[in-house]
């Protein structure tokens, strides 16, 4: 939340991620609705990430963020 308050550390996270903006509650509420969902019921394991592709960008992996 620190982050979120101060704009230029926010500006900073943002520029870690690659959509380009900090997620919607919704976004990831889909997620969650998806997993829960009958639509998903075939799957038995997997790593969702609901980062707008945070996790993949190099800034993060070097520990930035």
């Amino acid at each position: 939340a620190e982050k979120f308050d101060d704009p230029e550390l926010k500006k900073g996270v943002i520029e870690l991620i690659p959509m380009g903006y900090i997620g919607k509650p919704e976004e990831i509420a889909a997620c969650a609705v998806w997993l829960a969902s009958t639509e998903a019921s075939y799957v038995t394991g997997l790593t969702l990430f609901a980062d707008g592709g945070m996790t993949q960008y190099p800034g993060f992996q070097a520990g930035k963020g």
